[in-house]
């Protein structure tokens, strides 16, 4: 049977954010290869290499809306080669644009063919990228995900998303990122703000409601919480950090028959963790 990974594993495996993965799941550009029990998507091996190819050539400069344009043109030129970005060895140039490898040929995605002048040696990269489109709501919200794991450009990072938003308002993936920042930043009225916004665009919106469980917890709102954490689980049962906070709270409730089995759950999910110390000795009192 093929092995199957949830939002979490593409997650931990590539290092992509959770709200990327979704948003890029939303606009087509990596769909979920297999829909299972309760409406969950699950992805593929196949889609794990997508994801983690996507990723490499971000990093190495070339714009998303790059990657997408190239993918359509390699379609076209190989019709029989379905999801290239699987398939075929595709790497950045160091120049923002892309070259691919098939049967010992490297051409680029026009299907103009080079001749590999410096074999052996290290491509230089370069940090020159193609000038955004001022409407380019992607090219803004790539960038501040890519600019938010960062902490010296965090600045830069809002700044990003708040141009994408204001190119698409109701952009709740956006609005999550930018209200984990302001989280992170202790502004917790400007992250509530901006968790309410996008629960508001989409009232099931995974990463919005377990984060605003997260800020409702820290203040002491723990009722609340509950509710959240648990919208977040209804849409996503293998969530493990949901799981653990809900038993957490529950915890401090002093509802420990409703706290165990949401770390049976976490537990399960997370065997090796350091957390998982912690949800068995909970289990143990």
């Amino acid at each position: 049977m093929e092995e199957l990974f949830t939002t979490k594993d593409i997650e931990r495996i590539t290092g992509l954010k959770a709200g990327r993965i979704r948003y890029w799941q939303k606009t087509g550009f990596i769909r979920p290869g297999v829909l299972r029990e309760n409406g969950h998507y699950y992805y593929t091996f196949a889609d794990l290499v997508c994801f983690k190819t996507a990723k490499e050539l971000l990093d190495g400069g070339v714009s998303l809306r790059k990657v997408r344009s190239s993918l359509e043109k390699l379609e076209r030129i190989l019709p029989a080669m379905k999801r290239p970005l699987a398939r075929l060895r595709i790497s950045a140039d160091g120049k923002g644009g892309l070259v691919v490898r098939h049967r010992g040929v490297r051409f680029e995605p026009e299907g103009q063919m080079l001749l590999d002048l410096s074999a052996g040696e290290a491509e230089k990269r370069s940090q020159i990228k193609s000038f955004p489109l001022s409407s380019d709501v992607q090219y803004w919200f790539e960038r501040g995900c890519a600019l938010d794991s960062v902490p010296g450009t965090l600045d830069l990072a809002i700044e990003a998303y708040w141009k994408a938003l204001e190119i698409q308002p109701d952009f709740p993936d956006a609005l999550t990122n930018l209200g984990n920042i302001y989280y992170h930043q202790g502004e917790l009225e400007k992250a509530k703000e901006c968790y309410h916004k996008s629960l508001s665009l989409d009232p099931n919106h995974i990463a919005a409601n377990f984060n605003m469980g997260n800020l409702l917890e820290e203040r002491g709102r723990l009722l609340q919480a509950i509710f959240y954490y648990e919208k977040a689980l209804s849409k996503d049962p293998l969530f493990a950090d949901a799981h653990f906070n809900l038993g957490l709270v529950y915890e401090k409730l002093q509802l420990k028959k409703r706290a165990k089995p949401h770390w049976s759950k976490f537990i399960e999910l997370k065997p090796h963790s350091e957390e998982a110390t912690l949800a068995r000795k909970f289990l143990e009192d």
